[in-house]
């Protein structure tokens, strides 16, 4: 059992790299075994994507304000293959949040639809996502300010 993690932290390793500025809305690519054509594969991949362009794009606005919390998103297939994207700003755990933040998540999982259709294809993309995606993008509770 411990070479088998062991290997796998090997693998995994070969993924890490340096952080390095963000300039574009791209994350970086995901890494892992071969899951392609897994329903929870592209799910994921979803949800890796939005959550990281949410936070190169969304979250600085957010913490400005002191805004922190959830956004819901929900991503089903339209009658026409369209996808129909609901966000929301989960009321119980957020505080600060604005339809700002919420229409900013929208946009990104937009962007990432987009993107991962491109990669499999519009017909692939839904046998990927399967009927509906249901995830959670966060932002943190911004640190206190030392001046209070």
């Amino acid at each position: 059992m411990w070479r088998a993690i062991a290997a796998l932290a090997g693998v995994l390793s070969g993924c890490a790299t340096a952080p390095e500025p963000v300039h574009h809305k791209e994350p970086a690519p995901l890494c892992g075994g071969d899951l392609a054509g897994t329903e929870w594969w592209g799910q994921d991949r979803l949800q890796a994507y939005v959550v990281q362009t949410a936070d190169q794009n969304c979250a600085a606005g957010a913490a400005a304000r002191g805004g922190y919390g959830e956004v819901r998103v929900v991503v089903r297939r339209g009658s026409e293959g369209a996808p129909l994207i609901e966000t929301e700003v989960d009321a119980v755990h957020s505080a600060g949040l604005t339809d700002d933040d919420r229409l900013c998540v929208r946009a990104e999982t937009e962007h990432a639809l987009e993107s991962l259709g491109k990669e499999s294809g519009p017909e692939d993309l839904w046998k990927h996502l399967g009927a509906e995606a249901i995830f959670f993008v966060g932002f943190a509770r911004p640190a206190p300010n030392p001046e209070f």
